[in-house]
């Protein structure tokens, strides 16, 4: 079987009919923001950013969802979150959440969903090198945001301590297992 062209998530669950493709976007967004509750949870507890498997959950959703479906679930997890429902790394919820030490992050999370998603779609897709670009490129945008935020509660020198040195050697870690992940989904499709 040829794979088809696109995403790792449309060459596993190829679209249908437009009632079967509204289910199927439903469900890749549940899940996804059900993604990034749990990797939120799993968490080492720094202060002022805490080290957790978001970044994991955030970079396996752009490079399996493409855009849409990427910003959708993140957007889904992020209005959660705002509405109150506790799905971020910390115990608290709320619109106040998103003014604190993360909400530069989070904001992110959403501009990299949509922006390292369309890039998936357009030139990433099943090559080591390229997953690993459009991902690297997702990092930077979570970083720019986050940075520039966090910046501005505790001042630039403490910002990129906490907010950067302390998070980006797992961040890289964590892109090459998205990117071995994402790989070794690739091989399994190819083989059906």
């Amino acid at each position: 079987m040829s794979v088809h062209q696109g995403t790792l998530v449309d060459a596993a669950w190829p679209e249908g009919t437009a009632g079967a493709n509204a289910l199927r976007a439903v469900a890749l967004i549940i899940f996804g923001s059900l993604l990034m509750t749990v990797g939120a949870k799993v968490q080492v507890p720094f202060y002022p950013v805490p080290t957790t498997m978001q970044t994991f959950s955030l970079m396996l959703i752009i490079a399996t969802f493409g855009g849409r479906l990427a910003f959708g679930a993140v957007g889904v997890y992020l209005a959660q979150g705002f509405v109150g429902v506790p799905v971020f790394a910390y115990a608290a919820a709320g619109p106040a959440y998103f003014a604190g030490t993360t909400g530069g992050y989070l904001v992110g999370f959403l501009v990299a969903a949509a922006v390292g998603g369309w890039l998936m779609e357009k030139w990433g897709g099943r090559g080591v090198l390229r997953t690993g670009a459009v991902l690297l490129i997702s990092l930077v945008i979570v970083f720019a945001c986050g940075l520039t935020w966090l910046s501005t509660l505790i001042g630039v020198p403490a910002a990129f301590q906490y907010g950067f040195a302390h998070v980006i050697l797992g961040d890289i870690v964590k892109l090459a297992l998205t990117v071995a992940v994402v790989a070794a989904g690739w091989q399994v499709v190819r083989q059906r």
